[in-house]
């Protein structure tokens, strides 16, 4: 008696378990077949917001690409020398090329201004200008390639192959920021007062309380 009692109990308990087993399944089936709008629905908001997204990164590219090509080789005259001018935050260097294709690099810190180098340029048609020293140590390293470029009103200095210089897209990028500005270390044309005046002197004594704060000196 008590074994058929107890196999009455399993079968049982095991059609309630089919019940609530076959009632998930329809349970789950409803609910899927509620929610096909929701998900075709949110599929194609994904989608359109995937696209918005890839539309946006490839004007935003067409615009910096717009940008560079908008800037263009500059070639300098050659009936007059041609300055520029580089900042450092703790002193200067100066740029000076001459129609008869020398060139002198003056630098300018706080004890006093002195010429570093000196040479020898070459521009070729497509504006790439070839410096060769005539310092020995420089002139030891080869020749340097530099890119008088233009854009807007800016001329400037690209140096390829020296990494601590902006390369273009940066520069573009601060021309149209709005302090309108060249990176340090990158080489802006000048004036011949503006050159002449700043050989003059030795580079001025400046304070930077963010530099300070940032390094812990004040």
């Amino acid at each position: 008696m008590w074994g058929l009692f107890c196999l009455e109990r399993m079968w049982l308990l095991w059609c309630r378990g089919e019940a609530i087993w076959n009632g998930v399944k329809i349970f789950s089936a409803v609910l899927a077949a509620r929610s096909l709008p929701c998900i075709r629905a949110l599929t194609t908001i994904s989608k359109v917001s995937s696209l918005a997204l890839a539309l946006s990164l490839l004007l935003l590219v067409k615009v910096v690409a717009g940008q560079e090509t908008n800037a263009r080789a500059w070639m300098l005259p050659t009936n007059s020398p041609s300055f520029f001018f580089a900042d450092h935050l703790t002193g200067a260097t100066y740029y000076q090329f001459s129609p008869d294709g020398t060139y002198v690099l003056t630098a300018k810190e706080h004890m006093g201004v002195w010429p570093t180098d000196g040479g020898n340029w070459i521009q070729a048609s497509d504006g790439a200008m070839t410096l060769t020293s005539t310092n020995a140590k420089r002139a030891a390293r080869g020749p340097e390639v530099v890119k008088p470029m233009q854009y807007k009103d800016k001329v400037f200095l690209i140096w390829p192959s020296v990494s601590y210089k902006a390369d273009l897209a940066e520069v573009v990028r601060f021309i149209d920021s709005p302090t309108n500005s060249l990176p340090l270390f990158n080489e802006l044309k000048i004036t011949e007062e503006e050159f002449r005046n700043g050989v003059g002197k030795p580079y001025a004594f400046k304070f930077y309380p963010e530099m300070n704060k940032a390094t812990g000196a004040e």
